[in-house]
Parts: C-alpha cells; sequence; structure tokens
C-alpha cells in the first residue's frame, strides 16, 4: 500500500472531505441512531457547502490524510471553541476524528493523531478536550490508548435524540508530545 500523506485541508477538498465525512459517520453510526435523526443530521453537517464554510473558517483546522491523492481520514480542531467547566479554557476541541474502515488497526489513526497533537501545539496550546458519544466503546480505548483522560459528560442532539458525550482530556508537553504517564 503506498504511505500516507498528511495535510492542512483547503476549501478545493470540500467534495471530497463531504463525501469522507459522511461515509466515516455513517460507519460509525449507522444502526445505532434513529434513522430520520441520522439522515437530518448527515443532511445538515456533512454537505459540501457545510465543508467547505468549514475549511474556510479560520478557527477551523482540518488535517487530511491521503494515499494517492484519495481522502482516508480527516480530524478537525475547533481552535476558539469554548470547553466544558471541567477543562482548561485554553485548550482545542478536538471536533471530529474519523478513519476509513479499511485502514482501522494499520496504524492510520494513531499517526493522524500525532498530525494533531503538532498542531495543537503548534496552535499555542497544551490540553485537546473532545467529546465522544459514550457508547462508542472502541473510540473511547483509542482515545485512552493515545493519552486522553476521562474527566466528565455531556449532552449533545442527534437530530431529536439526546445522547451523551465523555470529555476527555489530553495534556501536551512543550514539544506537543503527550508526556508519560506515572
Amino acid at each position: 500500500m503506498p504511505p500516507m500523506t498528511f495535510r492542512i485541508a483547503d476549501s478545493s477538498d470540500a467534495t471530497a472531505l463531504a463525501a469522507l465525512a459522511e461515509e466515516t459517520f455513517r460507519d460509525t453510526y449507522e444502526g445505532e441512531s434513529d434513522p430520520a435523526n441520522l439522515e437530518a443530521f448527515v443532511g445538515d453537517t456533512f454537505g459540501e457547502a457545510h465543508q467547505r464554510a468549514e475549511l474556510l473558517d479560520p478557527n477551523t483546522l482540518t488535517i487530511v490524510g491521503e494515499i494517492d491523492g484519495r481522502l482516508q481520514c480527516y480530524a478537525q480542531l475547533q481552535l476558539t471553541a469554548s470547553p466544558p467547566p471541567e477543562v482548561d479554557p485554553t485548550a482545542v476541541r478536538l471536533w471530529r476524528f474519523y478513519v476509513r474502515a479499511p485502514h482501522h488497526g494499520r496504524g492510520v489513526a494513531q499517526a493522524l493523531m500525532q498530525e494533531v497533537t503538532g498542531a495543537a501545539q503548534r496552535a499555542g496550546t497544551r490540553v485537546v478536550w473532545l467529546g465522544v458519544w459514550a457508547d462508542n466503546a472502541r473510540a473511547i480505548a483509542f482515545y485512552r490508548k493515545c493519552g486522553f483522560i476521562d474527566v466528565g459528560t455531556h449532552d449533545c442532539h442527534l437530530g431529536t435524540e439526546m445522547q451523551h458525550d465523555r470529555v476527555m482530556i489530553l495534556r501536551l508537553d512543550a514539544a506537543g508530545h503527550v508526556p508519560p504517564r506515572r
């Protein structure tokens, strides 16, 4: 398999990112949520125009991984998102983090996370926070493996469904790396 390359996405990636975002979201949540709510959310969140707007937003940073010019994974950082009270107010939010299913378990997610932590450090933070659906055990295990710790919960909506997320944080050292656990 050719190597994965990572870069910061720009507005020319809107069409490909919209397709990747919808595919990976559906792979993760289809069958877990009410179909009508899922469809409404996907339609509102992952269209090309919406993705283009996010890519043009100076407070959102989108990192993509590609092989032979085809997007395989992406992560989005929100540089100015207000964290919940239990999180350092200077923290950057890891808003989205998705990898195409054929790359699960192949080190792609770890490589993407390294790109995320480097970008967070360059943005001037030493803390990354995220909300992950409380029923997504695979994602929670991955984030723990990366050094995130659970600090609380918050509610979120998927259409008319109230869902619960685990709030997790990752502390970085001055070089943007995860300090060793003691």
